[in-house]
């Protein structure tokens, strides 16, 4: 944009500007502008109430422990399944036992690769690493040939 008075040296004219030139490309000054015509017999738009609003939707996020607690409890329900085949063993109910040995493994596994997940993922570490320890000392595989070394000594 450029100054229509460029800066003078010498006296000062003080008589008014003249009218400034008109570019071509501009429009009329009674052009009328480019919004749209309002209907005078239009109701008005209702003005929206933002405190009326409903909020956005939002996730909530997940507890930061979930995945140390599930690991935890999977190593405890590993816990409960040796203990009920250790009975079930010693009442003389071998393939009751064998579920139970079954269960047990299972419940050991989910406990150990969930507190894994929890560990590197941070979701309730601490829970992770109780669940991977009672996990692997509690996995009835592990007890057998555990104690069947010990036995051994």
């Amino acid at each position: 944009m450029t100054d229509p008075q460029p800066f003078r040296t010498g006296p000062v004219d003080e008589t008014p500007p003249a009218e400034p030139a008109v570019e071509p490309d501009a429009a009329p000054a009674s052009a009328p502008s480019a919004a749209p015509p309002v209907d005078a017999t239009a109701a008005p738009a209702p003005e929206a109430d933002p405190a009326s609003a409903p909020p956005p939707r939002t996730r909530r996020p997940a507890p930061r422990a979930l995945l140390g607690a599930l690991s935890l409890v999977f190593a405890l329900a590993t816990i409960v399944c040796v203990i009920v085949g250790v009975e079930l063993a010693n009442a003389l109910h071998a393939i009751e036992a064998a579920v139970a040995a079954v269960l047990g493994v299972a419940t050991s596994l989910a406990a150990v690769v969930l507190g894994v997940i929890a560990l590197v993922r941070g979701r309730g570490r601490l829970l992770g690493i109780v669940g991977i320890v009672l996990g692997i000392l509690v996995n009835p595989l592990v007890l057998t040939y555990g104690l069947a070394y010990l036995g051994g000594l």
